[in-house]
C-alpha cells in the first residue's frame, strides 16, 4: 500500500496544507487508502507532549487538575540541540502576578533546552495581583492513539471529487508538512512489513 501513494498539487501556507492523493494501483480503493494516510496521521506519529505535572503552589482561580490538562495540550517540539529523541525533558513555571496579567506558554523554562513550545503565546491561566504559580511539568513521548495531546495533527478531512482525493491538513506546528507526511509513510510501511510477517 505505501507505494500506492502519490501526492500532488502540494498547497503549503504555514501549519495548514491541501494537497491531492492519488494512488498508483487501479485496483486498490483511492478512500481505502486516503482513510488509511488519515487515520495514521492522527494516531501514528510519535511527537512530545507534557505527561505529568507536579504544583507546589498554585494561587489562580483555575484548579490543578485543569491546569494540569491545560499544560498536557500545549504542542512541544524538540529543538536543534536535540540529540536523543527519546529523551525527556521538564519544564517550570514560577511566576508572581505584578499585576492582573495572563500567563503564555513563554513563561515556561526547559531544564535540559531539548524542547520548547510551538507557540509562545498561547494563554495558560489568568492571575491577580499578587498571585503566584510554581510547577514543573515532565514530557513523554507518546502516539495520538494514545492520546490526543500527542497528535501532530488538529485537522485532518478528505473529500472525493470525480475521481481524485483532496486532502486537507492542519498540523500543530510540531512538524512541518514535508517530515510528518514522510513519518506517515514509515508508519504505514512498519505495518505493512508486520502483517506480511505475521502472514508467513
Amino acid at each position: 500500500m505505501i507505494n500506492d501513494i502519490e501526492i500532488s498539487d502540494l498547497d503549503n501556507v504555514r501549519q495548514s496544507v491541501t494537497f491531492t492523493l492519488l494512488s498508483k494501483n487501479r485496483n486498490l480503493s483511492l478512500r481505502t487508502l486516503a482513510t488509511h494516510l488519515r487515520k495514521f496521521l492522527i494516531s501514528e506519529i510519535e511527537t512530545d507532549a507534557i505527561k505529568t505535572v507536579s504544583i507546589q503552589l498554585n494561587e489562580s482561580s483555575l484548579p490543578d487538575e485543569l491546569l494540569a490538562q491545560r499544560l498536557g495540550l500545549i504542542p512541544i517540539q524538540r529543538t536543534e540541540r536535540t540529540e536523543n529523541h527519546l529523551e525527556a525533558d521538564e519544564f517550570s513555571l514560577d511566576v508572581v502576578a505584578e499585576s492582573h496579567c495572563q500567563i503564555q506558554s513563554s513563561s515556561l523554562k526547559s531544564e535540559k533546552g531539548l524542547l520548547k513550545c510551538v507557540d509562545p503565546d498561547i494563554s495558560i491561566v489568568v492571575l491577580q495581583r499578587g498571585q503566584k504559580i510554581s510547577l514543573t511539568a515532565t514530557t513523554q513521548r507518546g502516539r495520538g492513539s494514545k492520546h490526543a495531546k500527542w497528535s501532530p495533527v488538529s485537522v485532518v478531512a478528505f473529500t472525493m471529487k470525480r475521481g481524485r482525493c483532496e486532502f486537507m491538513l492542519e498540523t500543530t506546528g510540531q512538524l512541518d508538512v514535508e517530515t510528518l507526511l514522510e513519518m506517515a509513510r514509515q508508519r504505514i510501511q512498519e505495518e505493512e512489513e508486520k502483517y506480511k510477517a505475521d502472514l508467513n
